[in-house]
């Protein structure tokens, strides 16, 4: 083996290497596999190894087959002030460690914990002998289930751990019975600065928890529950640091969650927030006001509003009137789109920053008409999503079912990601949306002109000198029928995207697609390809295709990595 030293002189021998480089290798590797795999080579790691310089991060999971009564007796308890991190995945090794190996004092050095599984008896144990820790900073515990919990006693202690800055605390089963709550939590302040509370918790139990972590920058929340009235005080919880929130389930009203905004004073930029039921939610003048007044700052909101109904009985009055206002110049200057998504169960509205179907310049370095860009970053933004994979035959009677949303609601984006959907039901949905601008096909649906009869070819003919959609996106398309299907219905097209596979022969798609333009598509001036391994032959390819087939004058392309822009005036 050679290596080159600093100097350029030739090591050729791993023996010669620094030490400093070993520490940094030893850096990655657990601390019980070093002692195993280098303690016995020779007398240099030895020294190595048991020197003071090099930390130790033990990791023990359900692969590890050494006793932990030999691993603390011979590793972790003679190296104590060594341990860096001390992370325990498997819920028989957390038992068996906390017998053998007490955490105290003795392990000043110990930065992180992770404990899986942990049961009442011990935890009561361990917490308030991890207030002698002077340089704890991370700690992660899951709770075991079938067991009772007293969180108020419980985050007492952890509030008491004055170094501490992250911190989570998990169970792992959502029964109630194993919860002992009361309605707030005491606690003394914290320096607590990423909150994960991976259980229930109860609205003015989240309230208790904020007032004592005015150093909160990041909170997630497993599931926000409504037990209780919120507490009438009116004062506002100062967290002036506090920029990040998610709730994966928030069972609240509106109105009640509304209150529990308007309670923080922050500069809160992120929002992620999923909920059930209450249709207000929906409301997007009621969001604006919020946001406006009082979360002023937020720059990211993705939102899910879980809406399960028989679609036959759907009020499609309730939608429209609260969704058509997703398209007011508040969602629109934001780029936050509304998606209205389609699965088997029901509805699913969603709000999210603008995902980037078009986002061109992410990719690549071309200028692009100021106009079409334009278009794509400030045209309107609520969007139908097909999502689920169901038979062709259902998503033919739901559409006919739910025919009057789609004249209720002026949905401009079209988003299919199944590939069960009948050429003439596709035909008919795009038909059912006028106002469409955005096409996205993420699973290819199985479209052909052949498989139409005279009257919807006619009918698709109207349809392609009637639609507005001027954006395109597909990927995994390989059949070239398919490919002129969208072309015939989109006769409109400025931009299209197309994210290939790796079997996909590139020259012969751009050279099919610019022939079709010709005559089809006379709007297009924009071509994206994703490609997998795509190289500077790749580019040079087409460039002699388009010059040898005359197919372009005027026109740049370039490459970003796998992305590939060409544009042409």
């Amino acid at each position: 083996m050679l290596f080159l030293s600093s100097h350029r002189s030739p090591i050729t021998c791993i023996e010669n290497l620094p030490n400093e480089l070993f520490y940094e290798i030893f850096d990655y590797l657990d601390g019980y596999e070093i002692y195993t795999a280098f303690l016995n080579l020779n007398v240099r790691f030895q020294h190595i190894i048991t020197s003071s310089l090099l930390p130790l991060k033990i990791n023990l999971d359900s692969k590890s087959k050494t006793p932990i009564k030999h691993l603390c007796s011979n590793v972790i308890i003679p190296n104590n002030n060594r341990i860096r991190s001390l992370h325990v995945q498997n819920k028989i090794l957390s038992d068996e460690f906390l017998t053998e190996c007490i955490i105290d004092s003795s392990f000043n050095h110990l930065e992180s914990i992770v404990l899986n599984e942990i049961t009442n008896d011990k935890l009561q144990i361990l917490l308030p002998n991890l207030k002698n820790l002077p340089h704890l900073f991370s700690l992660t515990i899951y709770l075991k289930i079938d067991y009772s919990y007293n969180f108020n006693d419980i985050y007492q202690m952890i509030y008491r751990l004055h170094i501490l800055k992250y911190n989570k605390l998990s169970l792992l089963d959502n029964k109630q019975s194993n919860l002992i709550v009361s309605s707030t939590v005491n606690v003394q302040f914290s320096t607590i600065e990423y909150l994960v509370i991976d259980h229930n918790c109860s609205v003015n139990q989240l309230m208790s928890l904020l007032k004592s972590t005015p150093q909160l920058r990041r909170l997630q929340c497993k599931c926000l529950i409504n037990l209780d009235r919120i507490m009438e005080n009116k004062d506002k919880l100062i967290l002036s640091h506090l920029l990040y929130i998610s709730i994966a389930q928030c069972c609240l009203r509106f109105d009640k969650f509304e209150t529990f905004i308007t309670k923080i004073s922050s500069q809160l930029e992120v929002l992620h927030i999923t909920t059930y039921r209450d249709i207000a939610y929906l409301d997007a003048d009621r969001w604006e006001q919020l946001i406006v007044q009082h979360i002023s700052h937020l720059r990211r909101l993705n939102f899910n509003h879980y809406h399960q109904v028989l679609y036959n009985k759907c009020k499609y009055d309730d939608f429209s009137v609260l969704t058509n206002r997703f398209n007011s110049p508040f969602w629109i200057q934001r780029q936050w789109i509304f998606e209205l998504k389609m699965t088997r169960t029901g509805f699913i509205g969603t709000v999210h920053s603008r995902r980037t179907w078009f986002d061109l310049s992410k990719h690549t370095e071309v200028t692009l008409n100021d106009n079409f860009l334009q278009t794509v970053q400030y045209s309107s933004n609520i969007q139908f999503t097909i999502a689920d994979s169901c038979s062709a035959t259902w998503y033919q009677s739901v559409i006919n079912e739910i025919n009057p949303i789609f004249f209720a609601i002026r949905f401009t984006r079209l988003h299919i990601n199944c590939n069960e959907i009948y050429t003439r039901t596709f035909v008919k949905l795009v038909q059912l949306l006028p106002n469409l601008e955005s096409l996205k096909l993420s699973s290819f649906p199985f479209l052909q002109l052949n498989y139409l009869s005279d009257e919807d070819t006619q009918n698709l003919r109207s349809i392609s000198i009637k639609n507005k959609i001027t954006k395109v996106s597909f990927k995994g398309m390989n059949d070239f029928e398919q490919v002129y299907f969208i072309i015939f219905l989109c006769t409109h097209m400025q931009y299209l995207e197309v994210r290939c596979t790796k079997h996909t022969n590139v020259d012969i798609l751009l050279h099919f697609i610019l022939l079709k333009s010709f005559t089809l598509t006379p709007h297009l001036r924009s071509l994206y390809f994703y490609v997998p391994n795509a190289n500077e032959e790749l580019i040079y390819k087409l460039q002699t295709l388009i010059y040898h087939e005359k197919l372009l004058n005027n026109y740049t392309i370039k490459r970003c990595g796998d992305n590939i822009h060409l544009q042409w005036k």
